[in-house]
């Protein structure tokens, strides 16, 4: 189940190529996008998320409350980091 929600999660966020840093707090999920114009919200609420906050042109947080940590460590080991 969480493997399908990271693989929509991705897609919300306009693909791979459009990552460039991923973080996490207590409940969000913190992305940098190169375009923002790339997210696709209905994918991001149909991976799970409680709600989506863009802070500005590059930066969004996705809330996901206390499963976010896992979701951010599995998106961190696609990129290697």
């Amino acid at each position: 189940m969480f493997w399908i929600s990271i693989q929509i999660l991705i897609e919300g966020l306009g693909g791979l190529q459009n990552i460039t840093s991923v973080n996490n707090c207590i409940s969000r999920l913190r992305v940098d996008l190169k375009d923002m114009d790339l997210v696709d919200e209905n994918l991001l609420k149909k991976s799970g998320s409680m709600g989506i906050l863009k802070q500005s042109d590059t930066h969004i947080h996705i809330v996901y409350g206390p499963k976010v940590e896992s979701l951010a460590k599995q998106v961190k080991e696609i990129f290697n980091y």
